[in-house]
């Protein structure tokens, strides 16, 4: 244990610890991790390849694809974009942002659509930046 642990009158932060405050982040993490799990699986089933097939073809063997595909081994962008080119599937197939949910049912990580009133203002803003002109030239 550290020493700036030890009981003092000057500790401020007695209830604190970074996994209580990380715990939403890294559940939301978690499960995205397996969504992304789940779809490269399914691309590779879609596409009707083994794993063995498919790791041939990356040029790796089976137990890599298999390791990918449970969870023992991360998945790097580099290697999406070559499941994605693989399997014959857009890299936006692989996103999970839109089908992230928590306990609740409720949708995280993505924006609510405009209303129609929140999108003339919008607009109305977006003309009047458009249509500005400094009064001091530079």
């Amino acid at each position: 244990m550290p020493r700036f642990w030890r009981k003092d009158k000057f500790k401020k932060w007695k209830g604190y610890t970074p996994r209580r405050r990380m715990a939403h982040y890294r559940r939301l993490t978690r499960t995205q991790r397996v969504l992304l799990r789940n779809l490269v699986k399914q691309a590779r089933l879609d596409a009707g390849l083994t794993q063995i097939a498919a790791g041939n073809r990356l040029g790796q063997d089976q137990t890599f694809v298999s390791k990918t595909e449970n969870g023992k081994r991360l998945i790097e962008f580099v290697e999406l974009e070559q499941f994605a080119a693989m399997y014959g599937k857009p890299i936006t197939f692989f996103s999970t942002l839109d089908k992230v949910r928590d306990r609740r049912g409720s949708m995280h990580l993505t924006a609510k659509p405009l209303t129609v009133s929140a999108e003339s203002r919008m607009m109305r803003v977006g003309n009047m930046l458009k249509s500005y002109t400094p009064l001091i030239e530079c």
